[in-house]
């Protein structure tokens, strides 16, 4: 879905990828519909009746811990992300590797996550770096998004008759 919108939208800013907008289409729809029927037989292997009991039984638990070890855990929480998206960045490097910068998103989602869960639980003021890891995680991601129409516009161009070769078709 993404990455349909993600075709419409270039398409409709760029003339030149308007014309070569309806090749790539049908290859990113095929993908779509293989991911669907994946996604709809694995999540009719989830069982729902399991899940929704075994939340119940989690609901039920008595005997949190303490205040003061429940912030234990946050802290240790948020020093283990953030150590996790330092590394990631690192991992990065300088040069645009995008499978390691997807792993920056996910790490970077992962600490704000946390982050949020400390803003929830002990009132400590997070907002303003979780903003800021939300736009980051938004470039990434649209970095990501580019990485994958791109790869599906490689596919349909290698798809696609060489101009010798329609040529030869034609005579």
């Amino acid at each position: 879905d993404v990455a349909l919108s993600l075709l419409d939208e270039l398409a409709s800013q760029h003339a030149g990828l308007a014309a070569a907008a309806p090749a790539v289409r049908p290859g990113i729809e095929t993908e779509r519909e293989a991911r669907h029927a994946d996604m709809t037989r694995r999540l009719d292997a989830l069982q729902p009746g399991t899940l929704a009991s075994d939340l119940e039984a989690l609901a039920s638990v008595d005997g949190a811990p303490p205040a003061g070890e429940q912030r234990r855990r946050l802290r240790r929480r948020v020093r283990r992300r953030a150590r996790r998206l330092e590394e990631a960045i690192g991992a990065a490097g300088a040069l645009c590797d995008l499978d390691r910068l997807h792993l920056v998103r996910i790490a970077a989602k992962k600490l704000r996550y946390a982050l949020e869960l400390v803003l929830e639980l002990a009132g400590i003021g997070t907002r303003r770096l979780t903003r800021r890891l939300k736009e980051g995680q938004d470039l990434l991601g649209r970095l990501h998004d580019l990485q994958v129409l791109g790869a599906c516009a490689r596919r349909a161009r290698a798809e696609q008759p060489s101009d010798r070769e329609g040529a030869a078709a034609v005579d």
